[in-house]
């Protein structure tokens, strides 16, 4: 795991992916280090990297970085990056899902001691017009009057990735109890509240682990 301990993160960048077949899930891991320490950490504004793992067997790389500039600097050099590379050559390339958001928190920090990371992505509901203020106030209370009430909990933030598209993220101490609790939103008005600004065709979420 990368981690910087930047005080604000304004930008987060999620890559789903698949290895190939033939791939065993070890060289996956130390190439993602390698990757890590090799094209990572030299780039100024990229703060935190770790590669997740779901029980699906999927994959996804989980990266913060303080402003776009470090993010575009990081996709214009990817590929001339020998460890960029390494990590391609291992991939299914039809797998491959990169999303990427802007953080709508104030001084967002990645939290010490997580195990679990939920990550939900989805589109407003279109039957009005949602702006990101909106989003952010019924987040902000889904944490005050729901999240907030577990020490399971460590973070939480919720992100615009896309005109009308949004994320929600969950950094959770264990994976059982993060599931548990996000099995449990329907029955909280908080949570009613924040899931009705959003189409609920559109939903995409799961619980992935650190790995690397």
């Amino acid at each position: 795991m990368l981690n910087k301990k930047f005080e604000n993160y304004g930008v987060m960048g999620f890559v789903e992916f698949e290895k190939l077949d033939n791939v065993a899930c070890e060289e996956v891991i130390e190439a993602s280090l390698n990757w890590q320490r090799e094209f990572l950490k030299p780039i100024e504004g990229i703060g935190f990297h770790c590669l997740l793992g779901n029980l699906k067997g999927g994959f996804a790389d989980l990266i913060f970085g303080t402003n776009k500039a470090a993010f575009e600097h990081m996709s214009e050099t990817f590929l001339s990056a020998a460890s960029s590379q390494k990590v391609k050559s291992l991939l299914d390339p039809q797998s491959i899902v990169m999303r990427s958001a802007s953080i709508l928190a104030d001084n967002f920090t990645v939290p010490d001691e997580f195990s679990c990371v939920e990550a939900g992505f989805m589109r407003a509901n279109k039957e009005e017009e949602i702006s990101e203020a909106v989003v952010r106030e019924k987040s902000i209370n889904l944490e005050k009057e729901f999240l907030g009430a577990y020490a399971n909990t460590k973070g939480h933030f919720v992100g615009k990735t896309a005109e009308d598209g949004f994320c929600e993220v969950t950094f959770g101490q264990t994976l059982g109890q993060t599931r548990e609790i996000c099995f449990g939103y329907e029955a909280a008005r908080p949570c009613r509240e924040f899931l009705s600004l959003f189409d609920e065709k559109s939903f995409e979420f799961d619980f992935w682990y650190p790995l690397a």
